[in-house]
């Protein structure tokens, strides 16, 4: 196989961690790539350290700031290659990440792979991100499945094209909207390999970022309900409708708690020995459900 690969790498104040992603794209064992690298307004000085790079399959474009959906369709309009993926500035690839991917996307619109979580500290921690999506296809056509990371995931060219652009109105979740839209064109595979590393931020590290994720994630899921049914819903329509019972407000917290917990486990941080202790006083069933399962991808 010698197809050109479009890597689109958008980029925001993040400083030298987009260095490293670049790197982990062009130290590829597989070479045939092209990386644009879209820096959305950055104001940190992230351009210099784009600049030490000396290759001529990089192109960096520096446009005014239009959020993360922006920067990613600006980038693909730009790209030509047969494969498209989408890579955070601050997440990484492993070497053999294309040459492992490329061979299974004859088969399937997207594949995609665990990845290992990366921590503030910047060591790799043991546990990882991503699922297997084969027996979860109906779940992630209808929105209510993110089975592993974007920056994980590879993309057949012509069917980025026919899902559509990234939503620009969307503040969060714009990834879900995304692969929900791909995932009815056709099936989505994976590499349960590790063939990345999802980097923890700390903004993600509480339940009130967990719980607005979550509302979310829950409008594109009604939203794209809607439209099966020749509708549409705005996000004004849907928060003025939007509520929690104590039921559910109890499952989101103890979701968010155990999220957090995670979090700070990964992060070698032991307050969350004490967090995970509070997820399962709050929702026992959830929290041990959650465990066995960690338990078993690390299996």
């Amino acid at each position: 196989m010698n197809e050109l690969v479009s890597i689109v790498i958008p980029t925001y104040n993040v400083g030298s961690l987009v260095a490293h992603a670049v790197a982990s794209v062009l130290e590829q064992t597989y070479s045939d790539v092209e990386v644009i690298v879209i820096d959305d307004g950055s104001t940190d000085g992230s351009a210099d350290h784009l600049a030490a790079f000396d290759d001529d399959r990089l192109r960096v474009v520096r446009q005014e700031n239009r959020g993360l959906s922006g920067a990613r369709n600006a980038g693909f309009a730009l790209s030509s290659g047969r494969y498209v993926a989408f890579l955070d500035a601050d997440d990484l690839w492993f070497p053999t990440k294309l040459d492992e991917t490329l061979p299974l996307l004859g088969d399937y619109v997207a594949v995609g792979s665990r990845m290992q979580y990366i921590g503030t500290t910047g060591k790799l921690a043991a546990a990882y991100a991503g699922q297997d999506p084969s027996q979860e296809q109906e779940l992630i056509r209808a929105g209510q499945l993110m089975p592993f990371p974007i920056s994980g995931t590879v993309f057949q060219r012509g069917v980025v094209e026919a899902a559509g652009p990234f939503d620009e109105s969307l503040a969060q979740v714009e990834d879900l909207d995304f692969l929900l839209r791909v995932a009815r064109l056709g099936e989505i595979g994976w590499t349960a390999t590790p063939l990345g590393a999802y980097r923890l931020r700390s903004g993600s590290m509480s339940a009130a970022a967990f719980g607005e994720q979550r509302k979310w994630a829950q409008f594109v899921a009604a939203r794209a309900h809607a439209r099966d049914r020749g509708r549409d819903l705005r996000w004004e329509d849907f928060t003025a409708t939007y509520s929690l019972t104590p039921k559910e407000s109890r499952a989101e917290l103890g979701a968010a708690r155990y999220r957090l917990a995670g979090l700070l486990l990964a992060n070698q941080d032991y307050r969350g020995i004490g967090v995970m202790l509070q997820a399962f006083a709050t929702t026992p069933r959830y929290t041990i459900t959650r465990l066995r399962r960690q338990l078993r991808r690390r299996a």
